[in-house]
């Protein structure tokens, strides 16, 4: 985007593939883990510095939790109301 300036703590994606991959895969980890939704057609992502929990819960999928210090990821199928 223009006028916006790149951001320190994420790489440059490779030319020509800026969206060919999940973003948390160009994150280094110096503001921490970080852990992100709204990605449910990757479903659960697990990178070195991003956990992405989005596991589709609303499309009839599971629902999945991060235990924290651990980072274990229980799930439980989603029931229709």
């Amino acid at each position: 985007r223009r006028g916006v300036p790149p951001k320190p703590y994420v790489r440059a994606p490779p030319l020509g593939s800026r969206y060919a991959f999940p973003w948390a895969t160009l994150y280094d980890g110096r503001l921490g883990h970080i852990v992100f939704g709204h990605d449910a057609h990757r479903g659960l992502q697990r990178w070195p510095h991003a956990t992405g929990l989005d596991t589709g819960a609303v499309y009839g999928g599971n629902l999945t939790a991060l235990v924290l210090p651990t980072r274990r990821t229980p799930d439980a199928h989603a029931r229709a109301p």
